[in-house]
């Protein structure tokens, strides 16, 4: 490979990475927007700490 196609592919390489990065950080802020104008309606308490705890760790560990 020529030192000018490797460069073209480095730069090809570089730029699909700040495109992933870019649509990974849109989906975010998406999900952030959604969340931010979603009904919550439920009482945080101990409760739901708790509960909230619980699923975190299950999640971690029942896979």
């Amino acid at each position: 490979m020529t030192q000018t196609n490797e460069n073209q592919r480095m730069v090809s390489e570089y730029a699909s990475g700040l495109i992933r990065k870019g649509q990974g950080q849109s989906r975010l802020r998406n999900l952030l927007l959604e969340g931010a104008v979603s009904i919550f309606d439920q009482t945080v308490d101990a409760a739901y700490c708790e509960a909230r705890r619980h699923r975190v760790r299950c999640y971690h560990t029942c896979k």
